[in-house]
């Protein structure tokens, strides 16, 4: 911005102004429209004194962007499955996908149209700008190969006589992409018309002075690059050192082990927690320690987990022989070497299945929709994450089939957020394939949760399939569950959401020294500028 200011390199007198440029470029057009390889534009309005909204420096000039360029819009020849070949002899389709990200280059096309789809598209040429008028929107790009383009860009082409590599640093700047986001049409996603970019007023340094200009903003985005390449690799020491820190916490073994792993971490609070990622570390870090029974002392009064257990079968029995529930597959019994720890006295290892009950989604075909009537069921497509703990159905059916009820957890088995959990907070909702509800029986549920929490790895590895991956049924009835008594499963929960209450804190303090931050370098910018 600083830079298409006039604000970043100094003015040299000697310089031919850009009047003179500006000459040279408009007999540039009327050559080659003589000569029938462009098209002459409509007159543009001379641009008012409102529309400048700065200062330029002697020498420079406000100009309307069609004035120094042709601007035109791409098309597509419609299917355009019909239109594309594998014949070489083909058109390079130059799509958006094309492009690398942080790139200015367009090199290559990954796919050919026949050559009578030209009729509906238009053609592009090395050295011509590409602009994205949707999607992407106001990222420029060089063109280093002919062929054509789609609706979704604007062809630019600007004349000989203008240094080719400003013209990329004008239109990558954040003061020419504001000026396109106000002149972009449509609600939800922005569309640049071509006639209202001609329109668009740009300043025109000086040709001699273009030339400066690139040279020093070339120097200054490679000292950009290295600040940011070095700032990556602190992020990875950063991460190395949080994670082996941490590590240390859940490889404790014993209460005495981890308090004195926990000093040696906060030596370093300041160091570790100064960036969102640390907190969500430590966070998870939290919720492995409570499931290890390390985070809350044991109290040999409380009634051990092995007679919880025995009531959880009296009771999944008695449902059982009542038909609210089905009888499920024997468990297997857990092993030592499925035992991933040592678990506190009074604690029992057990699969989950024998703690819950499991409820399998259903696929609902459309015919079976019948939204709007008061007999009806909501029905949860999924994923299971929408962001908060109460996920809005999406769609209705009469049918009964698969239900989750209020308070039941709800984890995605199917697509790429296996493992992912909410809390169902209706009444009834009939759940989807992708979906099954976790019920449990006597357990604590906000316990269950905090356990759940610390299985996204491992129902991502049990998950199977490319197109769609996904866990079943066993995945998640064989995962071993360290069970402690229940009064101790009541303080763990206290203890995390009170825990969790200050890493809230932490990450709005952080947010707030960043807001600070970010509001000094503008500050500083708009000094500067």
């Amino acid at each position: 911005t600083l830079a298409v200011q006039g604000k970043l390199v100094p003015q040299d007198p000697a310089d031919e102004p850009a009047g003179v440029l500006l000459q040279k470029i408009r007999a540039e057009k009327d050559r080659l429209v003589a000569e029938g390889k462009i098209k002459r534009d409509k007159p543009l309005a001379e641009i008012g004194e409102e529309e400048k909204p700065f200062e330029l420096p002697v020498g420079w000039e406000w100009v309307r962007f069609g004035e120094i360029a042709g601007i035109e819009r791409g098309g597509s020849p419609r299917p355009i499955e019909a239109f594309l070949t594998d014949d070489p002899e083909g058109l390079n389709w130059i799509k958006i996908g094309d492009t690398e990200k942080g790139g200015k280059y367009i090199t290559s096309a990954g796919q050919k149209i026949k050559r009578e789809g030209l009729v509906k598209t238009r053609m592009v040429f090395p050295g011509d700008f590409l602009l994205t008028n949707s999607m992407s929107f106001g990222r420029p790009y060089i063109t280093q190969i002919q062929g054509c383009i789609h609706d979704g860009w604007l062809r630019i082409s600007p004349p000989e006589s203008l240094d080719k590599d400003f013209l990329y640093t004008l239109l990558s700047s954040r003061f020419v992409r504001n000026v396109f986001e106000a002149a972009a049409a449509g609600g939800v996603v922005l569309n640049l018309n071509a006639d209202k970019v001609r329109t668009v007023p740009i300043p025109l340094p000086p040709l001699a002075e273009q030339s400066r200009i690139v040279t020093r903003v070339e120097a200054l985005m490679r000292l950009c690059d290295a600040l940011e390449a070095k700032g990556q690799l602190e992020a990875a020491q950063h991460a190395q050192l949080v994670s082996t820190l941490l590590g240390t916490l859940t490889a404790s073994t014993t209460p005495e082990e981890l308090a004195e792993n926990w000093q040696r971490v906060a030596q370093h609070f300041d160091l570790l927690l100064d960036r969102p990622e640390a907190i969500d570390a430590l966070e998870q870090t939290l919720l492995q320690l409570a499931v290890r029974g390390l985070l809350v002392p044991q109290d040999p009064t409380d009634e051990p987990a092995s007679a919880l257990l025995q009531k959880i079968r009296a009771e999944k029995d008695r449902l059982i022989a009542t038909g609210q529930i089905k009888q499920g597959k024997p468990l297997p019994p857990i092993t030592d070497e499925e035992k991933p720890f040592e678990l506190p006295v009074g604690w029992e290892w057990v699969r989950l299945g024998a703690l819950i009950e499991l409820v399998s989604g259903q696929h609902l075909g459309p015919s079976e929709y019948v939204d709007g009537l008061t007999a009806s069921l909501p029905y949860l497509t999924g994923p299971a994450e929408f962001g908060t703990l109460s996920p809005e159905p999406t769609r209705s059916t009469y049918e009964r089939r698969a239900v989750a009820v209020c308070d039941d957890i709800l984890i995605t088995v199917k697509g790429s957020g296996v493992g992912k959990l909410n809390v169902v907070k209706h009444d009834e909702v009939a759940i989807s394939r992708q979906l099954m509800a976790i019920r449990p029986v006597l357990l604590n549920a906000e316990f269950l949760m905090i356990f759940l929490q610390t299985m996204a790895h491992y129902f991502q590895a049990k998950s199977i399939g490319i197109a769609i991956p996904g866990i079943g049924r066993e995945d998640v009835t064989h995962a071993e569950f360290g069970l402690p008594p229940l009064a101790e499963q009541s303080r763990i929960v206290t203890r995390v959401t009170a825990l969790r209450r200050l890493c809230t804190d932490l990450r709005q303090r952080l947010a707030e020294r960043q807001s600070v931050q970010a509001r000094l370098a503008e500050a500083l910018m708009a000094f500067v500028a």
